[in-house]
């Protein structure tokens, strides 16, 4: 008895102790835990237009530096010498990386630029890092010249690299010929990204740099996007209805995934956590009352501004002109021939594994056509029916053989449709596909006895309603794998009469050395001095930049 009395002192000892602390210092321990930088590798800090930046992302642990996987989404941007973000992009990070590329468009101008990336974390904090890149367009307007003797032109030095962990086969290579690149046991578990391009001598060599100038974005913690891209808004009510606990979907018009729900607080704010924001608009609307008695309006994004003080002056010599020309041939050439050397998009899985496991589709052109829905489901759609008359009718999936007293989640062309009637009195001849899931699914706080799932030929047969509100928003980029070239024996000849004028010889973000220690790409018709850059972060939080020369002749 005397042991219980004594731990439950201790027990409201230590409760005591802890709210007499400085509620600060739980804060100090959270942010810690949450505190992030972002590592950015890129392949040039000097582009013409027509060519491509690429791009990785490393979130890290601003105390450990290991790889941190707490924002599930990062920002870059390119910031013009007056301050200004001329481009912005949305990165989807997994496991704390990210990648993608941004093409350098002839409506850009020539000078210095800021390469910017930061999670909504960082920004909160004022946090961000940097980077010094150069754009020259030769289409734009005339660029300043210096004289050759400037000193403001740099010259990279060469690099002593014969004890890095990396090797290739030899120093001197023809003109499309392979290399093969050999990773040392030391770094293979490493999170590695490598970029191979022809170097240029008569810039300044790369440099990251971390809060070198302010970032000015909303003071608030809840803007961590820990779970996906983060969409606020708020309900308003249009006669003085309730705005708390109603429900709301958003959807993204794709039949891939299942739209998502939330629900509105006392004060009738909502948001939705989007893992794979991919569309431009989303799609919102009301579910369980009247949406014709609320108004939904979404939070303005938050756009940071910047401000770097005095920026870097650009001018030029003629033979950083006439890198500049050349490089300019080299990527129009290349871009002529885009079609045949094309990056693929990478299909993200659905959001509901059970669209691919279980659902049933009945692909209408492979039946004799009907003149109504109702007659399509008694001919064609076997396991659902639509039961009632006039206004009254509901479609229902059929559970193991017998129907349930629930009607079914019916979803036409990715979004809900809460009154079937506007389903069922659809034209047959719009309609693509039907599809099943003939299993009672617990959706949005709801159960409903199945799923009924429509496609039509346009994909848009619900956005001219006005059950549907269309906001327009900042997407994500799309995943890919990049172009490899490749001039294997066994390739046909066409490959070989296609011109390629190649100076970014290799890119991949996302090495992959569990299988392997080697990797391989091809020169191309371009000779000079090339340089391969390999970057990343060790699982111990050791940061990794490794510089490799060759030459090709």
């Amino acid at each position: 008895m005397k042991k219980n009395i004594l731990i439950i002192v201790l027990l409201l000892q230590s409760i005591l102790t802890i709210k007499g602390q400085d509620r600060t210092e739980s804060s100090q321990v959270f942010n810690k835990v949450l505190n992030e930088k972002v590592q950015i590798h890129y392949n040039s800090n000097f582009l013409v237009t027509g060519e491509t930046l690429y791009y990785k992302l490393y979130c890290l642990n601003s105390y450990t530096n290991k790889i941190s996987k707490n924002s599930k989404v990062a920002y870059v941007e390119i910031v013009d010498n007056e301050d200004k973000s001329i481009l912005k992009q949305k990165i989807n990070l997994r496991n704390g990386q990210g990648n993608s590329e941004i093409f350098i468009s002839s409506k850009i101008q020539s000078g210095p630029y800021k390469l910017i990336a930061y999670t909504k974390w960082m920004g909160s904090k004022g946090s961000f890092s940097q980077s010094n890149i150069f754009i020259m367009n030769p289409f734009f307007r005339k660029i300043e010249k210096i004289d050759e003797s400037n000193k403001e032109i740099i010259t990279n030095r060469n690099i002593d690299n014969a004890f890095l962990p990396v090797k290739i086969d030899k120093y001197n290579y023809g003109k499309r010929e392979k290399v093969v690149l050999e990773f040392k046991d030391s770094i293979l578990k490493s999170n590695l990204s490598i970029s191979v391009r022809k170097k240029n001598k008569y810039i300044p060599n790369k440099a990251i740099i971390i809060n070198k100038g302010s970032i000015n974005t909303t003071k608030n913690d809840d803007l961590a996007e820990l779970r996906g891209s983060l969409i606020k808004g708020c309900l308003k009510a249009k006669n003085g209805e309730e705005i708390s606990n109603i429900k709301l979907s958003l959807s993204l018009n794709s039949s891939n995934n299942l739209p998502l729900t939330a629900t509105t607080d006392k004060q009738g704010n909502f948001f939705f956590n989007v893992s794979e924001l991919n569309n431009e608009s989303v799609y919102l609307q009301v579910l369980n009352v009247k949406g014709a008695d609320y108004e939904i309006k979404l939070a303005k994004e938050d756009v940071p501004s910047f401000s770097f003080g005095k920026n870097l002056d650009f001018k030029v010599n003629d033979s950083l002109i006439a890198i500049m020309n050349k490089q300019s041939i080299y990527s129009q050439i290349e871009n002529s021939y885009s079609d045949v050397k094309k990056d693929s998009l990478i299909k993200k899985p659905s959001n509901f594994p059970l669209l691919s496991t279980e659902k049933i589709t009945y692909k209408l052109d492979d039946f004799k056509r009907f003149k109504t829905i109702k007659e399509t489901f008694t001919e064609v759609v076997e396991g659902a029916r639509i039961i009632g008359k006039d206004k009254d009718q509901k479609v229902y999936v059929v559970t193991n053989s017998k129907f349930i007293n629930t009607k079914s989640l019916v979803i036409v062309d990715g979004n809900i449709v809460m009154d079937h009637i506007s389903f069922v009195n659809l034209d047959p001849k719009e309609i693509n596909s039907i599809s099943l899931i003939n299993k009672p699914f617990f959706y949005g706080n709801d159960i409903y006895s199945g799923i009924v799932f429509v496609e039509t030929f346009e994909k848009n047969q619900l956005l001219n309603t006005n059950v549907l509100k269309e906001f327009k928003v900042l997407k994500v980029q799309p995943n890919k794998k990049y172009f490899f070239q490749r001039y294997d024996d066994d390739l046909s000849e066409e490959i070989d009469r296609v011109p390629d004028f190649r100076t970014q010889l290799y890119w991949n973000p996302n090495i992959d050395l569990s299988n392997k220690k080697s990797l391989n790409f091809y020169t191309s018709d371009v000779s000079g001095d090339f340089v391969i850059e390999v970057e990343g972060v060790t699982e111990d939080g050791r940061l990794i930049s490794l510089k490799k020369e060759f030459k090709v002749e």
